[in-house]
């Protein structure tokens, strides 16, 4: 079984072009760390203000959907 995290940006194109692309950046990195954590994830930043994860351990996905939600808060 797997979890298949999708997001977008609400507004982004309200966005300053260094703040989306910063909070993208943010996303990006904390993303990269935790597919140090958690063996198999898998992700995709695309149209600019999007991303999907595929994680192979979904026990996990609301921890990871709630720590994305914080970070773009």
């Amino acid at each position: 079984m797997v979890a298949v995290l999708t997001g977008d940006i609400v507004k982004s194109s309200k966005m300053q072009d260094n703040e989306l692309k910063e909070l993208m950046n943010q996303i990006d990195s904390m993303l990269n760390r935790f597919k140090k954590v958690y063996h198999g994830l898998r992700y995709e930043l695309f149209r600019g203000d999007s991303f999907q994860v595929v994680l192979f351990q979904p026990e996990h996905s609301i921890k990871l959907a709630t720590l994305i939600r914080a970070l773009v808060v």
